[in-house]
């Protein structure tokens, strides 16, 4: 299978982005994005992997290759890609967002929303070789996300998101330490910083009651 050149496949992904900017405002849309598609690299990762890998490859302790993890314990068949943690997750690292930010507000004519994986997704969708704890390996992501969040709010950035797909398969423990990470990762921002959190990609609550209806090969590799 051929693939674009890195240079060609950047140019293309710019062009995306301001088609996706155009096709917004001309639709009335109120706050901007950039559409994303600089997240995907030849699509080898389906969406949310894409998101995900994209941010893995940019933190340095979480850099590398993939390697299929189960998604729930119900269906072990059932994998995504996940990254491996090596080290401590270091507050310090530029995750890029507010690059994005200033590129797309180049373009916008209206507010643009900047859009990040949550800390619970980040670290639990991982293997995790360091901290053997997930709650410590979320919170570090949780301020890891404070200071890439801090420095879009100085950029001007008035509206962040959040995304965090894969809360009905964890424990309630862990959604509460997840919460925990999120508002760490919030608390703090300016008030005039609007923050929302998107949960998506459905039920993953595959039970004993489960009704067959599987949801869960949306995050296979392809």
């Amino acid at each position: 299978m051929n693939q674009l050149l890195p240079a060609d496949m950047t140019d293309a992904q710019f062009r995306t982005m301001q088609a996706a900017v155009l096709e917004q405002e001309i639709a009335g849309i109120d706050i901007i994005t950039s559409g994303e598609a600089h997240r995907r690299t030849h699509n080898r990762h389906s969406p949310p992997n894409a998101m995900l890998n994209h941010f893995w490859q940019r933190v340095p302790s979480l850099q590398g290759v993939t390697r299929p993890k189960p998604i729930t314990k119900y269906e072990p068949n059932v994998t995504h890609p996940a990254a491996t943690c090596k080290g401590p997750i270091s507050d310090t690292t530029d995750l890029g967002l507010v690059d994005e930010f200033r590129t797309v507000a180049e373009f916008a004519r209206k507010p643009v929303k900047i859009t990040m994986t949550g800390p619970h997704f980040l670290t639990a969708m991982t293997y995790d070789e360091y901290y053997n704890d997930l709650k410590r390996m979320m919170l570090d992501a949780g301020k890891l996300l404070y200071c890439n969040f801090r420095r879009l709010a100085e950029a001007g950035c008035k509206h962040i998101q959040i995304d965090e797909p894969y809360l009905t398969p964890p424990s309630d423990e862990e959604v509460g330490a997840a919460v925990e990470a999120i508002n760490l990762a919030i608390e703090g921002l300016p008030g005039d910083v609007h923050v929302s959190v998107h949960v998506c990609q459905g039920n993953y609550a595959v039970g004993p009651d489960y009704d067959g209806q599987n949801r869960a090969p949306l995050f296979r590799q392809w």
